[in-house]
């Protein structure tokens, strides 16, 4: 059984969190010197937003794209906050930090390639986030995408999808 035999395929998207220990080995999809802490599959929620990142990445000479994750723990009452289509930044964003390396994964949960279109549909967008020492006894509440101009900055850019889960804490 792979980790996404239950997860469906269609176009409105799943997010899968992985906390850890140790470190993430991208390309063998193993941790490394660590452990699996807890893992969640939820349903993605794609902000209207995104449609303004989707449309400029289309224009020629335009290099808009998903570059940042960031976390946040909502309105500190260690309660899930009401997702919203409308959101265009977490409600209470504590840690954002660049993507430097992607990956698909088709539904099957093997590496999908771009290079081969049918792998693709239904695949899952993997990135990774390192959380610091800093974060630790923090309630994680929210998650979210960001690409386009300022998507460096705290509570900038443009947000691609917001997803808020259950309290999960910071080891």
């Amino acid at each position: 059984m792979n980790d996404f035999e239950n997860v469906s395929t269609d176009i409105s998207g799943y997010v899968t969190m992985i906390m850890h220990t140790g470190k993430y080995n991208f390309d063998t999809d193993e941790i490394e010197d660590g452990e699996q802490v807890a893992r969640r599959d939820l349903k993605n929620l794609i902000v209207n937003r995104s449609s303004a990142l989707l449309s400029a990445a289309v224009l020629p000479k335009n290099n808009i794209a998903i570059t940042h994750l960031a976390v946040g723990v909502g309105n500190e009452d260690g309660l899930m906050p009401i997702e919203d289509i409308r959101y265009n930044k977490l409600i209470k964003e504590v840690r954002r930090v660049k993507i430097d390396r992607y990956g698909l994964i088709n539904s099957e949960g093997k590496n999908a390639s771009l290079d081969f279109p049918d792998e693709v549909y239904g695949a899952v967008l993997k990135a990774s986030l390192n959380l610091s020492n800093s974060d630790n006894g923090k309630e994680l509440v929210e998650m979210g995408l960001f690409g386009g101009p300022g998507a460096d900055q705290p509570n900038s850019g443009l947000m691609f999808n917001y997803k808020s889960f259950s309290n999960w804490t910071v080891p």
